[in-house]
C-alpha cells in the first residue's frame, strides 16, 4: 500500500519554518517496517490543496496530512477535506466541549473562532487531541484514507504514536509481518558501505537496503516483510550476521544506537562517568 505525507502552510513554503512533521513521521512509519512513497508541501492556498487532495487520493491508499486545523482564515484543512469529499462540516459537541474545558482549565473563555475547530467533515472520524485545541480526524476520500493532524509538532506526535499508527495498522490488514532494523556503523561513508556491502541484495532479495547518514555515523537500515514471522526472524538474524562479518569494528551498535550514546553506556558500565 502507497503512503504519502502532505505537509500545509505558507510558513514552511516560505522556509520561514522547516517541516520536520513529515521526516518525524516517515520515521515513525518506517518502524513498522513501511516505507513512505513521497512527501508533498503546499501552501494555505485552497485551490492549490483542494487539487492536491485530489491527486492523492487517486494515488495513495494512507495519506497522512500535517497543519491547517488552526483557528484562523488560512487553516483549510477541514473545509477543503469537505468540499472536495462533498459533504458538509458538521459540529462535534463533544469536541467543542473538550476545547472549551482546556480553556477553562487555564482560566480563560475559550475564543469564539475556537469553535471551527470542533467543525469536521460529515462521516469523519475524529482523533482527540489531548495537549491542544486542534482536534484530527481520520476520512476517506475516494480510494484514500486521510489522516489530518494538527502541524503543531508536539501534539502531531503523540497523535501518531496514539491513534494514527494503529489505524493505519489496522488499514492494511495484510498477511505480512513487518520489522526495520537498524545498524550505527561509525569510519564509512556511505559510498565506501555501499562497496563493503555489495552482494547483499544478491544474498537477501526479500530485504530492502537503505542508508541514513548522520555525521560522524551512517545508519544501515534493513526493511522486511514476511507473512511468517518466525522466518523474518530468522532471515534477520542471517542477514545482520553477514553485515557483522562484512563490517566487523565499523559496527558500534545493532540497534540503531547513536556514538554518544553507545560511549556513555560503556562510561556507566565500567563506573568512569
Amino acid at each position: 500500500m502507497i503512503i504519502e505525507i502532505l505537509a500545509t502552510g505558507n510558513e514552511l513554503l516560505s522556509g520561514a519554518l522547516v517541516d520536520t512533521n513529515s521526516a518525524y513521521i516517515s520515521e515513525k512509519i518506517g518502524e513498522i517496517g513501511i516505507m513512505t512513497a513521497r512527501h508533498t508541501l503546499v501552501g494555505d492556498d485552497e485551490d492549490v490543496l483542494g487539487a492536491t487532495f485530489k491527486e492523492l487520493s487517486n494515488r495513495a491508499g494512507i495519506v497522512i496530512v500535517t497543519g491547517g486545523l488552526g483557528p484562523t482564515r488560512d487553516d483549510l484543512s477541514r473545509e477543503v477535506a469537505a468540499r472536495i469529499s462533498g459533504v458538509d462540516l458538521e459540529l462535534d459537541q463533544a469536541s467543542l466541549a473538550r476545547i472549551e474545558q482546556f480553556f477553562s482549565a487555564r482560566g480563560r473563555k475559550a475564543p469564539k473562532n475556537n469553535q471551527i475547530q470542533a467543525r469536521f467533515p460529515a462521516g469523519a472520524e475524529i482523533l482527540e487531541n489531548p495537549i491542544g485545541t486542534a482536534p484530527g480526524f481520520a476520512l476517506k476520500i475516494n480510494r484514500s484514507t486521510f489522516f489530518f493532524m494538527p502541524g503543531v509538532p508536539a501534539e502531531m506526535r503523540k497523535m501518531l504514536k496514539e491513534q494514527v499508527i494503529p489505524r493505519i495498522t489496522k488499514i492494511i490488514r495484510d498477511p505480512y509481518y513487518y520489522e526495520c532494523k537498524t545498524i550505527s556503523t561509525y569510519g564509512l561513508g556511505e559510498s565506501a558501505l555501499e562497496e563493503k556491502l555489495d552482494g547483499f541484495l544478491d544474498r537477501f532479495p526479500d530485504i530492502d537496503l537503505g542508508f541514513r547518514a548522520s555525521f560522524p555515523e551512517v545508519q544501515v537500515k534493513l526493511y522486511q516483510k514476511n507473512s511468517s514471522q518466525k522466518e523474518l526472524i530468522k532471515e534477520q538474524q542471517e542477514a545482520v550476521s553477514w553485515i557483522k562479518e562484512k563490517l566487523g569494528v565499523k559496527i558500534i551498535s545493532l540497534n540503531g544506537a547513536s556514538l554518544a550514546a553507545v560511549v556513555a553506556e560503556l562510561l556507566i558500565n565500567k563506573k568512569e562517568t
